[in-house]
């Protein structure tokens, strides 16, 4: 399986299956599998708006889950997070 870091650009959003959650050196990092061969790892200063969005929206899932993590240029909601559960998607939170 192919493992490569990522990055996402403003309205630029990534969807797969939430592998991991890691607090790491001062970053939070991560893990998402886009496809059956390809992981996409992200990392955001753990200090800044979407490190601790993200820190407080997926570190309380469960691996395996189906999200989207969706990057905006919206000053107090930066980072907007979508659950898949079952045959729907959910925005489950953001950070404001």
């Amino acid at each position: 399986m192919s493992r490569e870091k990522g990055k996402l650009d403003r309205w630029e959003e990534i969807v797969g299956t939430l592998l991991s959650v890691q607090d790491y050196d001062n970053f939070i990092r991560i893990a998402i599998k886009v496809s059956y061969s390809k992981t996409v790892i992200l990392e955001f200063p753990i200090d800044s708006k979407e490190g601790k969005a993200l820190a407080s929206k997926l570190g309380e899932m469960k691996n395996t889950e189906k999200v989207g993590i969706l990057r905006t240029d919206i000053p107090n909601k930066p980072i907007v997070v979508r659950v898949k559960e079952g045959d729907d998607a959910q925005e489950v939170g953001s950070y404001e």
